[in-house]
C-alpha cells in the first residue's frame, strides 16, 4: 500500500480543506435558515435530544416522556449538547452537517493518499454533489452520523494496513473507536460496514496489507467497553420490553422480515440514477476503469474503491428494510471511484473516449432540460397537482399559489442554469477541455440547491413541517386544559412544537370519545382518516378547529369548545368532508 503516504504539501492541503469547506457552506447552510423540520423523523430525532436535556437523563433516550428504544443515544447525546448550546431546534442537522463535511474530509484524505491529491479532491465534490448525499446531508436525521463514524474506522484500518504507517498500532485502535461510535450511532450495523469493507480490501491488498495482529484484540476490548459502558447500564434501566426491542427488534426484525420500509432486492439498482445523480451516468465507467486497473501494481485505489463499493451495496440489499439513506456509507467509495476516473479523463487515459463525450452531453443536457421544463411546471403547478390529487381542490389551488409565486424565479434560475449547461456542453464536449465539466457541475448542483433552499422550501414548509398545524390553532392550544394525541403516528413530533415533553396518547375510539365529552377545554391531534372514521359523520363530539397537509396526510385539531378569536371559522367534520370551506 505505498500510496497511503502524506505526500501532498500542507499549503495545498489547507487549500483544498477550505475549498471543499466553502463548497460544502454554500450547498449546506441555506436550508438550515429557510426549511422547518419535516415530518417525521427529523422532528421525533429532535425531540428525543430535547427531552434529553428536558429530563435531565442521557442514559436512556426517551420520546413523549417514554423510553425509546428505536435507536442507540450518539445521535441525540450530541443533537442535546448542541441544544444545550443554543442551537435550538436545528440542534440535529447541526450533527448531520457536521458529520457530512466530516466524510467528505476523509473521502478527500483517502483519494489524496491511495492516488493523487486531484483524484480527492474531485471525489470529495462528487460526494458533496451527488443527489443521495446532498439532500440526507441536510435533513437532522441519524444516516449522515453513521456514514462519517464508519468512513473514519475505515480509514484509520486502511492507514493501518500501509506498510509505511509507522504507528499501526495506533490507527488500528482508533479504526476499532470509530466502529464503537458508530455502534452508538445505528447498532450492529455500525461495526458490519466497516468490518466488512476491511476485510474485503485486505483480501484485495493480498500481502501488501499489514494485518495487526495482537492489536486486534484490544482493539475489540476498545469497542466493547465503548459500546458496554452505555449498553448495559441502559439495559438495566430499560428493563425487559427496552432490551428484547433494541437487541432483536431493531436488529434481526430489520434485517429479515422488516417491520417498516419493506422493498424488493432491486430497490437500490432502480434508484441508482438520482442516488448518484449527477454523477450516475459515470459509474459504468469508472467502474469499468477500476475493474481493468485490478491487478495494476499501482492500482490500490481501484481496488479499495471497489471493494468497498460492492460490499456496502450487497449488504445493503440484503436487508428486507432498504431506504435511500442506508446507503450514506457507500458515498465515499463512489467518490474514490470519480476521483480516479475523472483524473484519468484529465490525462487522456481513460476507456471509452467517445462514449465519456457522449455521457458529458448527455448530464449536461439533461440538467439544461430541467432547468427550462421547471417553467411550465411551475405555471401548471395547479393541474399537476388536481391529477395526483383528484379528490382534493383545495390542495389543487394551494400548489397553484405556491407555483405562481415561485414562478418568476423560476424563469430566472432557469435561463442561468441553461446557459451554464451550454458552456460547459461546448467545453466538455466541443473543447474536449475536462477540466471545466465539474465546475459547470458544481454551479449547476449550487444553482439548484439554492434555488430550492431559498425560493421553494420556504414555499412548501406548510405541506411538510408539523409546525403548521400548531401554528394554525395556536389560540385554541394556550387556552387548552388538556392536549392528547390520537393514536401514535406522530408521538414526540408535537411535542417539539407545543413544548411538552408528555402527551397522553388515546388509544381507542372509546378513550377519544370520553376525552372530548370530559370536562374543560380539550384538544385533540389526529389525522382526518382517523377522526372520520372515530367520530363519524356528522361527528358526535367536538369540531375541527385546525387542520393541514404533512406529506399526504391531513392532521386535525379537534377540540370540543369554540372560542371567537381564531383567524377562520372553525369547521365541522361534515363541512371537510364534503370538500367546503
Amino acid at each position: 500500500m505505498s500510496k497511503m503516504s502524506d505526500s501532498a504539501s500542507p499549503f495545498g492541503t489547507c487549500r483544498d480543506v477550505l475549498l471543499i469547506a466553502f463548497a460544502a457552506g454554500i450547498l449546506f447552510l441555506p436550508s438550515l435558515f429557510t426549511r422547518e423540520l419535516w415530518n417525521p423523523d427529523e422532528p421525533r430525532y429532535m425531540e428525543v435530544g430535547r427531552e434529553m436535556v428536558l429530563l435531565d437523563d442521557y442514559l436512556v433516550p426517551h420520546l413523549n416522556g417514554e423510553l425509546y428504544p428505536d435507536k442507540p443515544p450518539m445521535f441525540f447525546w450530541l443533537a442535546a449538547g448542541l441544544y444545550r448550546m443554543g442551537f435550538g431546534l436545528n440542534a440535529g442537522r447541526m450533527v448531520a452537517l457536521t458529520a457530512s463535511l466530516g466524510t467528505i474530509l476523509f473521502t478527500y484524505f483517502l483519494g489524496r493518499q491511495l492516488f493523487s491529491r486531484q483524484a480527492g479532491l474531485v471525489a470529495a465534490l462528487a460526494v458533496l454533489t451527488a443527489g443521495l448525499f446532498l439532500a440526507t446531508s441536510k435533513m437532522g436525521v441519524i444516516d449522515p452520523l453513521l456514514a462519517f463514524f464508519t468512513t473514519a474506522s475505515i480509514y484509520a484500518g486502511l492507514r493501518a494496513m500501509g506498510n509505511e504507517s509507522l504507528h499501526f498500532r495506533q490507527w488500528w485502535l482508533a479504526s476499532y473507536a470509530a466502529a464503537g461510535l458508530a455502534v452508538l450511532t445505528k447498532g450492529p450495523v455500525g461495526l458490519a460496514v466497516p468490518l466488512l469493507v476491511l476485510v474485503g480490501c485486505k483480501h484485495t491488498l493480498g500481502r501488501k496489507a499489514r494485518k495487526g495482529g495482537w492489536i486486534h484484540l484490544a482493539g475489540s476490548v476498545v469497542l466493547l467497553g465503548m459500546v458496554g459502558a452505555w449498553l448495559v447500564p441502559a439495559l438495566i434501566r430499560g428493563g425487559t420490553a427496552y432490551s428484547d426491542n433494541i437487541l432483536f427488534h431493531q436488529t434481526a426484525g430489520r434485517v429479515w422480515k422488516s417491520y417498516s420500509h419493506r422493498n424488493p432486492f432491486y430497490y437500490y439498482f432502480l434508484n441508482s440514477a438520482w442516488i448518484f445523480l449527477p454523477w450516475a451516468l459515470f459509474l459504468v465507467p469508472a467502474v469499468w476503469s477500476a475493474v481493468k486497473a485490478w491487478r495494476n501494481s499501482d492500482g490500490v485505489s481501484a481496488r479499495v474503491g471497489l471493494a468497498w463499493f460492492g460490499v456496502v451495496l450487497v449488504f445493503f440489499t440484503l436487508f428486507s428494510g432498504k431506504r435511500a439513506g442506508y446507503l450514506m456509507p457507500i458515498m465515499p467509495a463512489f467518490g474514490l471511484l470519480m476521483g480516479r476516473y475523472f483524473v484519468l479523463v484529465n490525462r487522456r487515459q481513460h476507456p471509452w473516449p467517445r462514449v465519456h463525450k457522449i455521457l458529458v452531453a448527455i448530464t449536461l443536457s439533461f440538467f439544461a432540460a430541467g432547468f427550462l421544463l421547471s417553467i411550465p411546471a411551475a405555471a401548471m403547478a395547479g393541474k399537476i397537482s388536481r391529477l395526483a390529487y383528484p379528490e382534493d381542490a383545495a390542495l389543487a389551488q394551494e400548489v397553484l399559489s405556491v407555483g405562481r409565486g415561485v414562478l418568476p424565479w423560476t424563469v430566472g434560475f432557469a435561463i442561468i442554469g441553461a446557459v451554464i449547461a451550454a458552456i460547459g456542453w461546448h467545453a466538455g464536449c466541443r473543447r474536449d477541455n475536462p477540466r471545466r465539466l465539474f465546475p459547470a457541475v458544481f454551479l449547476l448542483v449550487a444553482l439548484l440547491s439554492l434555488f430550492a433552499d431559498l425560493i421553494v422550501l420556504p414555499r412548501i414548509n406548510r405541506f411538510k413541517s408539523g409546525k403548521t398545524l400548531i401554528q394554525a390553532g395556536e389560540a385554541y392550544l394556550a387556552n387548552a386544559d388538556f392536549l392528547f394525541l390520537y393514536h401514535r403516528d406522530f408521538d414526540g413530533v408535537y411535542n417539539l412544537y407545543t413544548r411538552k415533553v408528555a402527551i397522553p396518547v388515546l388509544k381507542g375510539i372509546e378513550e377519544l370519545g370520553t376525552a372530548l365529552t370530559a370536562p374543560g377545554k380539550v384538544a385533540v391531534i389526529a389525522r382526518e382518516n382517523h377522526a372520520y372514521e372515530a367520530l363519524g359523520t356528522p361527528p358526535r363530539q367536538g369540531h375541527i378547529a385546525a387542520q393541514t397537509r404533512v406529506g399526504h396526510r391531513r392532521m386535525l385539531l379537534i377540540a370540543n369548545w369554540r372560542q371567537g378569536d381564531v383567524n377562520s371559522s372553525p369547521q365541522t367534520l361534515t363541512a371537510r368532508k364534503r370538500g367546503k370551506k
